[in-house]
């Protein structure tokens, strides 16, 4: 087994410094990959995370990374707070389990989320489970040919007792090129029954300005667009979870000069909610902290992070 030590490291220019982000601890989305392609993260699991770039996990071999939070009230001390965060990544640079504790001060009692994640030899996601408690939840991803997603398995019990019940769910999944911009994504249940449709539109450089959701039964419509700058960097993301309520949610991007992502801005029908700054050591690329501010409170919520590396003989970034 290899052995691991702390340390920081540096992306080389040739390697494509934004990172490929997806943060649901801060409850938006954000993906480079996204932006080329129909992802698996529409079905996959929402658990808190940060994912990097695979590249520069790899070429760097960054075994794991983990946070910690703490929180600072208008006009009051920082304080240490409850929630811990870690990462874990395998040799390719893929992320294999990540795991997110908050701890209960009045009760003593912790509760952790855990998500385990296995890919096939294309490096696309093939399985996940999430541990929350005393249940566990499985889901399996299957495709096609192409590449394009077309079956999950999900399967949740308790994770205790012999044989205990469980719920299943199978949804498929079937495409159409409407146009040379524009794909519909065709959502069935286990009986067949298609009961939900995506429509993703393109730019003519194949990013992604728009996808647009459906429920058959309701006839609830759901719509995000995107914007980019001329670098190709999103910088604005507009949801809409009911259209005909016209209720949104707005995240606006901004980089630094070398393309890393350092705030977002959050905004909720217009009114600006929550400031987020990405803060970077100054002689590497590693992400040292995140500063999350609820602009009416005025609080802070910070994110530490740490790192651990594979230990490599032919690395020499220390």
């Amino acid at each position: 087994m290899s052995n691991a030590r702390k340390r920081s490291y540096r992306c080389p220019k040739t390697i494509k410094v934004v990172r490929k982000i997806v943060i649901l601890i801060f409850v938006f989305t954000y993906s480079t990959s996204f932006a080329q392609q129909i992802d698996t993260a529409d079905e996959r699991f929402k658990v808190n995370h940060l994912e990097f770039h695979e590249e520069c996990i790899k070429t760097y071999h960054v075994k794991s990374m983990s946070a910690s939070n703490r929180t600072k009230k208008d006009g009051q001390p920082l304080k240490l707070g409850h929630e811990y965060y870690n990462w874990v990544f395998d040799i390719n640079g893929l992320l294999v389990q990540e795991a997110h504790t908050e701890a209960d001060i009045m009760t003593n009692v912790s509760d952790t989320i855990k998500n385990i994640m296995r890919y096939d030899r294309e490096q696309k996601l093939t399985y996940q489970t999430q541990l929350v408690g005393h249940k566990i939840k499985t889901i399996h991803y299957s495709y096609n040919f192409e590449g394009k997603l077309v079956e999950t398995n999900m399967r949740e019990r308790l994770n205790y007792g012999h044989n205990p019940p469980f719920i299943q769910r199978i949804d498929s999944f079937s495409y159409q090129q409407l146009s040379d911009s524009t794909l519909l994504k065709l959502i069935f249940n286990e009986d067949g029954t298609n009961y939900r449709e995506q429509q993703y539109i393109y730019d003519d450089q194949k990013r992604i300005i728009e996808k647009k959701g459906r429920y058959l039964r309701g006839d609830i419509q759901t719509k995000e667009t995107y914007k980019y700058n001329p670098q190709g960097y999103l910088i604005e993301k507009i949801v809409y979870q009911d259209v005909k309520k016209n209720l949104s949610e707005k995240y606006v991007f901004s980089y630094d000069k070398m393309g890393n992502i350092n705030k977002v801005k959050t905004y909720r029908d217009d009114i600006n909610k929550r400031n987020i700054d990405f803060i970077y050591f100054d002689d590497t690329l590693l992400l040292k902290a995140i500063i999350d501010q609820d602009v009416e409170s005025h609080e802070l919520n910070i994110l530490r992070f740490e790192y651990e590396f594979y230990d490599k003989s032919s690395s020499d970034h220390n």
